[in-house]
């Protein structure tokens, strides 16, 4: 093969030796299998970022609640005191509570005993709030409650709170008004009597609540259809 560079010049190009070309193709592919090695076998670089303290998230600590660092709530125990509540007070002692509500008006206030803790499953005393829904026309509707029922369940007595007799209720009331009136120097001795005898009515009464309660509940399953009792059982109304 010849070639012209110049003006009545030749020159002769030689083609390359088999052997050594091949050699060089075996060289290309060394060279890029290897860097393909290297790249995949290398482990990755991790970069550190700086995160500014605007950028931080807040650490949940233990008890607390919603995301941030706010210490855990802490519920007081208050019982065996008296105290100021909403409209009047709460008094505490052992298992009962009281409230003294008076409004606007009232010659003397309401008082409402009742227990701390649930004296039946939780399932049966939402089956006692019928008597209550029976007279909303929106929840009656949506439970399909009959006239008749509606009218059955409104004879139900609505147990809420402690049983107490008329002369339980006139001694507490007689007890309360003496703490209230009493002098700064007697305060002490006439809040000991009422808590005294919440205590002790407590005591008292206990079978006696828990006897009118389970009644008001069979009174209620033998009104409502299982369906109905369900709904209330649930919790879904």
């Amino acid at each position: 093969m010849t070639q012209s560079n110049e003006p009545g010049r030749a020159t002769e190009l030689r083609d390359l030796p088999t052997w050594l070309t091949v050699v060089v193709i075996l060289l290309c592919l060394a060279g890029g299998g290897g860097l393909v090695w290297w790249y995949f076998s290398s482990p990755p670089k991790v970069v550190a970022v700086p995160i500014s303290q605007e950028m931080r998230m807040p650490v949940r600590q233990n008890g607390g609640g919603g995301g941030n660092n706010r210490p855990p709530r802490v519920v007081e125990d208050w019982n065996g005191d008296i105290r100021p509540g909403n409209n009047g007070f709460q008094a505490r002692s052992g298992d009962v509570q009281m409230w003294v509500r008076k409004r606007d008006g009232q010659a003397e206030p309401n008082l409402t005993v009742y227990y701390r803790n649930q004296l039946l499953p939780r399932e049966q005393l939402n089956l006692l709030r019928v008597t209550l829904l029976a007279n909303r026309e929106d929840q009656a509707q949506r439970m399909k409650l009959t006239p008749e029922q509606i009218e059955a369940l409104r004879k139900i007595p609505n147990v809420r709170g402690m049983q107490l007799s008329a002369d339980e209720q006139k001694a507490l009331r007689v007890t309360w008004t003496a703490y209230e009136s009493a002098a700064a120097d007697k305060k002490e001795e006439a809040k000991g009597a009422v808590l005294a005898m919440l205590d002790a009515l407590g005591k008292k009464n206990l079978d006696a609540t828990k006897t009118a309660l389970t009644a008001s509940v069979t009174a209620v399953r033998a009104v409502l259809t299982p369906e109905q009792q369900k709904m209330l059982e649930s919790g879904e109304l």
